[in-house]
């Protein structure tokens, strides 16, 4: 068991890292307001309720969504 400065040290690294990991799913979820953004026909893509996204839009939500929010610890 760690103690003294170096539990402190792993302390206040994990508040960083919890504070990122909340940070970035907020930021999502502010960018990405109507997520899942899916495929909704031939090249148009589309948020919940059916609001146009870009191309653009659904790259980036899938980055968001599965590149980084399942590899990330």
């Amino acid at each position: 068991m760690t103690s003294g400065p170096m539990k402190h040290l792993w302390q206040i690294l994990a508040g960083i890292v919890g504070a990122a990991m909340i940070g970035y799913f907020a930021c999502g979820l502010v960018r990405f307001p109507d997520s899942p953004i899916h495929p909704c026909g031939e090249g148009r893509y589309c948020g919940k309720q059916g609001q146009p996204r870009t191309l653009q839009d659904y790259r980036a939500h899938q980055f968001w969504e599965t590149g980084l929010m399942w590899v990330w610890p």
